[in-house]
């Protein structure tokens, strides 16, 4: 993993240096991709998961959380993949919730179920009635795309296959996803019951998703890794000529997709604002239904850059319970 994330360091840097431009700006801006990468690294571990809350950079979310770990989920070779399912507080005995699904970012090649931003909105989540699975999948570069959107389809059809045991209502799923994995979600959503990225586990079950939150993640494959960071992109992708693009979320917009909600930072220099923007517009454009948020002052995984963030952490995570509330209601 340390290898290839000098590397993605490394690719960054001479692609920002050959550029157009100065030979000033181009350093620059270079320093300031691998600053954000780094510090949006380094703050992801400094969201934890307790018994007695969620701590996140700056606070915590208190309540007792009820959590089942590791629960297997699928088997693929050697791999066993498992997810932490947390369950819902203050549901009403009998009642049915609603499920969400969190998939973590990582450039596809690092990070787990118990890190990054999304956890703070878990917390969130479960005190609003929700089940909340956190999924681990497989990673790059051991294990080239599509292994990671199987994974991710194969836990939708998990929780739907016993949403029984769990006491969830399997026409009420959605997910979100940070970075990769907001790209992961964004291409689940658009591509239910898709043959190229479906496995072999539950086939008969559905894979779809009734809503979908993406946060600041990549949607344009093809315009996000240009030059020599094609060499990067292989890793993850594979050298077809079209990979790219098959994995690309924008490919499938279609306009009887789930509702999307996308959150972006302004100042996020490792997916730019273009990559969420041009999806919204693409979004809406198609006749489905699609919100953006921009956060102000927020560089890669909202790790403030010039100021302090504008809509706040929490903030952030009460505008995705409250999308979720609207589009995963019982009513809906």
């Amino acid at each position: 993993m340390k290898r290839l994330f000098s590397l993605l360091i490394f690719v960054g840097f001479l692609n920002t240096y050959t550029t157009a431009g100065s030979f000033f700006s181009n350093v620059r801006s270079a320093f300031e991709t691998i600053e954000q990468l780094f510090i949006s690294s380094r703050q992801s571990k400094d969201y934890r998961v307790r018994e007695d809350g969620i701590y996140f950079p700056g606070g915590m979310v208190e309540g007792y959380l009820i959590i089942d770990y590791d629960v297997e989920y699928s088997r693929t070779g050697r791999e066993t993949l498992t997810m932490d399912i947390y369950f819902p507080l203050n549901l009403k005995q009998k009642e049915k919730s609603p499920a969400v699904i969190y998939v973590h970012g990582g450039a596809w090649a690092s990070g787990n179920k118990e890190s990054g931003p999304g956890l703070l909105i878990i917390a969130e989540l479960v005190k609003n009635g929700y089940l909340v699975a956190a999924v681990d999948y497989r990673l790059a570069p051991a294990h080239i795309f599509p292994a990671q959107i199987v994974d991710v389809k194969t836990a939708v059809r998990f929780l739907r296959q016993n949403a029984a045991v769990y006491g969830i209502d399997a026409s009420r799923i959605g997910a979100f996803g940070t970075s990769a994995g907001g790209h992961l979600v964004s291409l689940a959503g658009l591509t239910p019951n898709y043959d190229l990225f479906r496995g072999d586990q539950y086939k008969e079950v559905s894979d779809d998703l009734m809503a979908v939150a993406d946060l600041f993640g990549p949607t344009d494959l093809e315009s996000l890794f240009i030059g020599l960071e094609k060499v990067l992109a292989e890793k993850i992708f594979g050298k077809g000529e079209d990979a790219l693009k098959v994995a690309s979320p924008k490919e499938y917009v279609r306009g009887d997709g789930p509702p999307f909600l996308i959150i972006q930072g302004d100042k996020d220099v490792v997916v730019p604002p273009y990559q969420s923007e041009e999806f919204y517009r693409s979004l809406v454009e198609s006749g489905n239904y699609a919100e953006l948020l921009i956060v102000r002052n927020a560089g890669h995984g909202f790790v403030p850059s010039g100021g302090k963030i504008s809509p706040s952490l929490l903030e952030i995570a009460g505008t995705v319970v409250e999308f979720f509330d609207r589009f995963l209601s019982a009513d809906y």
